[in-house]
């Protein structure tokens, strides 16, 4: 479900009216245009960011009003299209859905965090950083999660 065949203007126009949101201009530009997309992404084409929307909106409309905002557009999705990822086209922030739970909003802050998250933190950042704290650690061995939460909340 990755990007193939040509894009237009047109095309993207056309869809926005449908879907009542707007591209982004990078997004507009990786669909106008696929080889300047990130390696690695798997950026769904602009018939499946449509048929995702229209699906996702149709259950929440449905159902569940909390499951789909009109404003996300579906930018990644599992074959089966029941998990994938959704860029908030009014924030700019990236979140993700899974069949059977809440969407989980704000997951990256903007695009460009979702295609390059940040390297998780050494062993000896941690340490480093609890030892500050008054935090002993064993030297051997994974650092608690609880730890690693608490490190990545601090500023």
């Amino acid at each position: 479900m990755s990007t193939t065949g040509t894009t237009t203007e047109g095309a993207i126009d056309g869809a926005e009216r449908r879907m009542g949101l707007t591209v982004p201009p990078v997004l507009r530009r990786w669909l106008l245009e696929p080889a300047t997309a990130p390696a690695g992404l798997d950026l769904l084409g602009l018939p499946d960011m449509e048929r995702v929307h229209r699906h996702r909106t149709a259950l929440a409309a449905d159902a569940d009003p909390a499951a789909w905002r009109a404003e996300w557009l579906p930018i990644e999705a599992g074959t089966e299209g029941f998990h994938g990822t959704f860029l908030d086209t009014r924030t700019g922030t990236v979140g993700s859905w899974t069949e059977g739970s809440d969407p989980r909003e704000n997951t990256h802050p903007s695009l460009a965090a979702h295609l390059h998250p940040p390297e998780p933190p050494s062993q000896d950042a941690l340490h480093r950083w609890a030892r500050e704290r008054g935090i002993t650690l064993h030297h051997r061995g994974r650092v608690p999660q609880n730890i690693r939460e608490a490190y990545q909340e601090s500023p």
